[in-house]
């Protein structure tokens, strides 16, 4: 921080002032050891830290540097995934939740259905996780009455569908 203060005589009763300078965003990011911009806006709203002056118009750009110290594993590679070619071949599913705010109808988690072929998205809301193993068969006895025979079904690695009810019914 740069500030400076003009001291004024001692005979003069005058208070002390200081010369403000105003810097963007990024700046004072590095300045205080790129903490976040979320933590940059609370010790400003909160007035802790004298002559912390901000240019608020001034943009928030990620840091570069912050983006590479966050990557604890190299990417995956890219597997050549081939698409499904009918509809109902291949399903995806993902559940969301437990959201902090509970929905009109008590509702705190979705279940989002993805169809591999066109894309197709639903999104169901499911007022508990044990629910999400009863939308996967419901949805997949859907396909099997509307000729879309399902061949396979995808889940990420998470445990809310690991349960030996889903297991035997498939």
């Amino acid at each position: 921080m740069h500030v400076k203060v003009h001291k004024s005589p001692p005979k003069v009763h005058q208070v002390n002032v200081a010369h403000e300078t105003t810097f963007p965003w990024d700046v004072w990011h590095r300045q205080f050891g790129h903490i976040g911009y979320h933590g940059l806006q609370w010790m400003l709203d909160a007035n802790l830290v004298n002559g912390f002056n901000i240019d608020q118009d001034s943009p928030k750009p990620d840091c570069q540097s912050c983006t590479e110290c966050k990557l604890a594993k190299k990417p995956f590679p890219k597997k050549a995934q081939t698409r499904a070619t009918r509809p109902g071949q291949r399903t995806c599913f993902d559940l969301w939740g437990k959201s902090c705010v509970t929905s009109l109808h008590r509702n705190q988690y979705f279940i989002m259905i993805i169809d591999n072929n066109s894309w197709y998205v639903t999104v169901e809301p499911l007022k508990k996780k044990n629910e999400a193993s009863q939308h996967v068969k419901d949805h997949l006895t859907y396909l099997e009455n509307h000729g879309k025979k399902p061949e396979s079904i995808r889940f990420d690695e998470r445990k809310e569908f690991d349960n030996l009810d889903l297991h035997d019914w498939c």
